[in-house]
This record gives structure tokens, C-alpha cells and sequence, in this order.
């Protein structure tokens, strides 16, 4: 049967090929605020900030873990919404093909396939 729907077939790569570069940005980004917030720690609070009555003090190595966790976090969800949408248009597009197929062959227009033969561990399974 030919293939429909092809745009949402390419918007459906174009979706699995945005949440991988998100993913791998989200993990630079990670480690971009790691690398930046251990270098705050060790100089210190700064000039600018030593106004802010919450932001006055060093706090040490904890804010800095929890930011770079929550930067992940969300680099992996919005990966993993991204990837929920693509896997759902190819589901859609599955279930269009199956269902076109399945009234082609009950309205006599295919034919429907022979099952595989079976198999076992070792190999064809032959009648005597």
C-alpha cells in the first residue's frame, strides 16, 4: 500500500531530531552551569550581589548542585515530551495504515498475507 501522510511522517523525524539536540544542549547547558556556579563559589559573593539581603553569603557547593539537577531535570523532560509527541504521530500513522489494510483485505481488495512458518532454536520446523 502506498504511504499517506508523509508531511507528518517528516514532522514526526523533524520532532525526534529537535528533542536529541535539545538533550545534548540540556547537558551542555548542565554542565555550563556546574562550571559557572563553582567558579562563583570559589571567589566568593561579588560586589553586586552583596546588596541582596538572600544572596549575600556563600552558600557553597549545594545551590550550585541543585541548579545544574533542576537545568537536567528539565533538559530531560522537555526530551521526553518531545519524543512522547513524535512516537504519537507515528502511532497514529500506524494505526491509519493498519486500519486502511485491514478494510482492503475485507473488502476483497489484498490479499492477506500467509502467517510465518513457525521456527524453533533449531531452525525450520519440517513435517515428516
Amino acid at each position: 500500500m502506498a504511504k499517506r501522510f508523509r508531511a507528518l511522517g517528516t514532522l514526526s523525524g523533524l520532532f525526534k531530531v529537535f528533542a536529541w539536540v535539545l538533550l545534548i544542549l540540556g547537558i551542555l547547558a548542565t554542565i555550563l552551569v556546574a562550571a559557572v556556579g563553582a567558579l562563583q563559589a570559589s571567589r566568593g559573593v561579588s560586589d553586586l550581589l552583596m546588596g541582596v539581603p538572600v544572596f549575600n553569603q556563600n552558600y557553597g557547593v549545594l545551590p550550585i548542585f541543585l541548579a545544574a539537577v533542576s537545568v537536567l531535570i528539565g533538559a530531560l523532560l522537555i526530551f521526553v515530551w518531545i519524543m512522547a509527541l513524535a512516537e504519537g504521530i507515528q502511532l497514529m500513522l500506524a494505526i491509519e495504515r493498519n486500519t486502511r489494510e485491514t478494510a482492503a483485505y475485507l473488502k476483497g481488495e489484498g490479499q492477506i498475507p500467509e502467517p510465518p512458518a513457525a521456527t524453533t532454536w533449531q531452525g525450520d520446523v519440517s513435517t515428516n
